[in-house]
């Protein structure tokens, strides 16, 4: 029924006997009180992850009404584009809260969260929580949908952002295809944060470590000629098991260390090398990270 005050009079009592009798009526009045909308939050455990990662997302439903909140349910269905996230292989959706209960859906591998049949009890909040993963790189902001229940208003839609991050990557090419024994050419290493704008903090602390082959023959860094558009970063090499330090004529490794990119940006750096034994030589740089 709606909310207000609610006046009810009877019909004036009666009698048949032993003569014909007539009394009052009687009046009472009830004060209904509306029930207010659930207060619904969203959060993911952790906001920022790799692709591939998981972590938590929660939705709480509380109750502030005096008696159970019932035929409660929402549906979150995540983002499709750029698809940041769907549930794990193993989703684990849990209800959680003294006397919380209800159906919570969540397909492995599925892209929503959904309850139906829920119960809040009064007074108490409840807590329905689903492991899932980073599946591309990309920033949404995800919403609960809003929570309707069978005897309160909706309550609004919750909100939380959760950024996706892909790996940085580094390519690399020699100047030359060829060169003579004891001829040189350059080396380039290119560096790129292949994540969309959408992911608004730039990746740090980028670097990679490239050890020079060492068969059919040993290839060397040729001279002190280099080149660093990574601004903020270190280009270093050394030989051996030794210090690093300014890349110089006889090093057999080189790495780079510091770089912070951001999101679409790329930049290079490179060195000179040299070989004198004759062959094919194939040089894969360590993993950048």
């Amino acid at each position: 029924t709606s909310a207000g005050t609610k006046s009810n009079t009877s019909g004036a009592v009666s009698a048949t006997g032993p003569v014909s009798l007539t009394g009052g009526t009687a009046s009472a009045s009830l004060t209904v009180t509306a029930l207010a909308a659930p207060v619904v939050t969203k959060a993911f455990t952790a906001s920022t992850l790799a692709v591939g990662g998981t972590t938590t997302l929660t939705v709480t439903v509380q109750n502030t009404n005096g008696v159970d909140l019932t035929g409660v349910a929402f549906t979150d269905t995540y983002p499709s584009s750029p698809a940041p996230i769907t549930n794990s292989t193993s989703p684990n959706a849990t209800i959680s809260g003294s006397g919380c209960t209800g159906t919570l859906t969540a397909a492995a591998s599925g892209a929503s969260l959904a309850l139906s049949g829920g119960v809040v009890p009064a007074s108490t909040t409840c807590s329905y929580t689903v492991q899932v993963v980073g599946a591309a790189a990309g920033t949404n902001t995800n919403s609960t949908g809003s929570v309707t229940s069978s005897n309160a208003p909706a309550g609004t839609a919750a909100t939380a952002a959760v950024s996706v991050y892909a790996a940085p990557t580094v390519t690399k090419a020699f100047g030359a295809a060829s060169i003579t024994s004891g001829g040189s050419t350059t080396l380039t290493f290119t560096v790129t944060n292949p994540n969309p704008a959408s992911n608004t903090t730039s990746v740090s602390g980028i670097g990679f470590t490239d050890v020079l082959p060492t068969s059919p023959g040993s290839m060397t860094v040729f001279n002190a000629t280099t080149t660093n558009t990574c601004t903020g970063s270190t280009w270093e090499g050394r030989t051996g098991a030794g210090a690093y330090g300014a890349p110089a004529a006889g090093n057999t490794e080189v790495r780079l260390t510091g770089l912070t990119l951001a999101s679409g940006a790329s930049c290079t750096v490179s060195v000179t090398v040299t070989a004198t034994t004759a062959g094919s030589y194939t040089n894969t740089s360590g993993a950048v990270s």
